[in-house]
């Protein structure tokens, strides 16, 4: 009997001490991982805006442009110039039962100043040879472009590593070709205002 009760009483030893080494274990564990420091989230990082990203549409609105147009005929609508997916572009619409005209408003990235001018050098080239004559100086603020076409017409302005091309289609020959010289000289004004930080940043 006394063997009986010796065995029962060390089983329940070896019992008692496996659930406290069990239970030590799982305290253990429990203040190693509350004990932690929790990792904090990642604020969200949000990415900048590109400078040159811009949509003409918007610097220069429908209504503005066609009230300094030299188009006598109503304003219909706006959209991207030359595509739809490019933005830094921006085509005005005029149309009436007697015809149509147009302004588009385009400044264009050329990667350099030397790219750009040699784009502006072309073009002036190219107007000469088209029109038998030296296109005309169109000075707007303190940079100096040039003015060609008949009905067909513009202005085109070297800035920076940017061609400005400001240019006008119809109601010839009821609006003169000086009468779109002159809004386009207008209208490259406030174009070199709002976005003359493109080719004046350091």
């Amino acid at each position: 009997m006394r063997k009986s009760n010796v065995f029962l009483n060390s089983n329940c030893t070896n019992t008692l001490n496996r659930l406290c080494i069990v239970c030590f274990l799982s305290l253990l564990f429990a203040a190693t991982v509350f004990s932690q420091p929790k990792s904090k989230p990642k604020p969200a990082i949000a990415k900048p805006t590109p400078q040159n990203s811009f949509v003409m549409c918007d610097i220069m609105p429908g209504t503005e442009v066609a009230s300094k147009s030299p188009f006598t005929i109503p304003f219909k609508s706006t959209e991207a110039w030359p595509t739809a997916s490019i933005k830094t572009g921006c085509r005005y619409i005029f149309k009436s039962e007697d015809g149509e005209a147009g302004v588009s408003i385009a400044l264009t990235d050329l990667g350099s100043s030397k790219n750009a001018l040699t784009s502006y050098k072309n073009a002036w080239q190219a107007s000469k040879d088209l029109w038998d004559e030296a296109p005309v100086s169109a000075i707007v603020l303190q940079d100096t472009g040039f003015f060609s076409g008949k009905d067909e017409c513009g202005i085109k302005l070297h800035l920076g590593k940017y061609i400005l091309d400001i240019n006008f289609k119809g109601q010839f020959p009821d609006v003169s070709d000086q009468q779109k010289k002159d809004a386009g000289i207008v209208l490259a004004t406030l174009v070199m205002d709002r976005l003359k930080y493109l080719w004046t940043q350091k």
